[in-house]
């Protein structure tokens, strides 16, 4: 199978990855295309992308995948762009079949607006849980018949190797504890600045410790050297340790526990085992993140009095082995989303194949009649039968 891949976020680049080497041991041909954050990352993984420049229109990246003549295009889904949607769209000119991998649970109606505005869907969809699922339908508008839940690729492998760093790990003294500032809105240090300063007047109870910072990558690092040189005459006895080049897997693999403003590194801890607290001051709606809301319910503090409250009740869970969330979210992540790929790379191709035949390919299904078999578990929604666009049946198998 010819698989194109497409990110742009750094979110979507890494939760791709996973699906790239899966595909690659495969054998399948690999193609991948890139822009923004995930040009960078996927460079360094010596994937060769090629770069999406703004000057690309819909019909130029039309013409590039006709060169190229993937089976499915498979992307990320950027905030606030039209770059996947370009894609999407050139691909249905085609037709491609196009899955679009949600890389988490926030901010949702920015990758896929209510208000279309001519904008061109993925064929399908990938999600993270069944929340997300309900979300997208209702806030999104989106047809429940056109998403699958998959889990987090990207998060299943983050958990398993933080889990393999730590593996025989005690809590030493003084404990390490690691803050995670993340900005609200754009750059901005603000909110953790604000969350630090309350959190070291109740971590003075808790010594002898030591808090690491760590900085968003969107956030400046300026503010927080000017800040952490201006405590210097601050009664404050925690050290405090400054990072910017270390990676947030090495942090994690090395902390007693993690404390953040609402952010994904709150679950890569969590569900690697670490016990974890969420701070979430000021107005609900700044700190939106429904997977925080299901998963880490009871450890959101969101006043100051709670905030105090859920550090003491923090320290009393360090260092306890039962600190383990159970959730299909990183339970064969990479397996489910590479079977939606091989099902939505044969799906659309059996609506209308002489389409796509006169479009200068051959139907997946024509190339490889086995993998025709794998319509026998598809909904009967998804499946038309081949040569006659619009009739559908559920094929069934004749194994007796």
């Amino acid at each position: 199978m010819r698989i194109l891949f497409f990110a742009n976020d750094i979110g979507g680049g890494n939760l791709l990855i996973p699906l790239a080497e899966r595909a690659r041991q495969r054998k399948n041909a690999l193609f991948f295309l890139a822009s923004g954050p995930s040009l960078r990352l996927w460079r360094e993984k010596r994937y060769h992308p090629i770069a999406l420049t703004p000057a690309m229109s819909v019909a130029s990246i039309r013409s590039m995948l006709a060169r190229i003549q993937p089976d499915i295009v498979v992307t990320g889904t950027s905030i606030g762009t039209k770059r996947e949607h370009c894609i999407w769209a050139a691909a249905r000119m085609l037709p491609v079949p196009t899955l679009a991998m949600i890389d988490g649970w926030a901010k949702l109606p920015g990758r896929f607006p209510r208000r279309r505005d001519n904008r061109t869907m993925p064929n399908r969809v990938g999600v993270v849980d069944q929340g997300t699922a309900q979300l997208l339908t209702k806030s999104c508008g989106l047809s429940p018949a056109s998403i699958d839940i998959i889990g987090h690729p990207h998060l299943q492998c983050t958990t398993q190797q933080i889990g393999e760093a730590r593996a025989g790990r005690s809590a030493g003294q003084p404990l390490k504890i690691g803050f995670f500032s993340s900005p609200l809105v754009n750059t901005e240090s603000t909110p953790g600045l604000k969350a630090i300063e309350l959190l070291l007047t109740i971590l003075e109870q808790h010594l002898p410790i030591t808090l690491v910072i760590k900085p968003h990558s969107r956030e400046s690092i300026q503010p927080w050297r000017d800040w952490l040189s201006s405590n210097v005459l601050r009664p404050w006895r925690t050290p405090l340790r400054l990072v910017n080049d270390i990676s947030t897997m090495a942090l994690l693999s090395s902390v007693d526990a993690v404390i953040s403003l609402s952010d994904s590194v709150l679950l890569e801890a969590a569900f690697s085992g670490i016990p974890v607290l969420a701070i979430q001051l000021g107005e609900a709606s700044q700190h939106d993140n429904a997977a925080i809301e299901t998963y880490l319910a009871g450890w959101i503090a969101r006043s100051p009095t709670a905030l105090s409250a859920k550090v003491s009740a923090l320290f009393d869970r360090i260092d306890r082995a039962a600190w383990l969330i159970e959730s299909p979210v990183t339970r064969s992540a990479d397996t489910r989303a590479m079977k939606a790929i091989s099902l939505a790379a044969v799906t659309l191709a059996c609506y209308d194949p002489t389409a796509i035949t006169r479009a200068g390919r051959l139907p997946l299904w024509q190339k490889n009649p086995a993998s025709r078999s794998c319509l026998i578990s598809a909904p009967a929604q998804w499946v038309a039968r081949p040569g006659k666009p619009g009739r559908v049946r559920r094929y069934r198998s004749r194994r007796r």
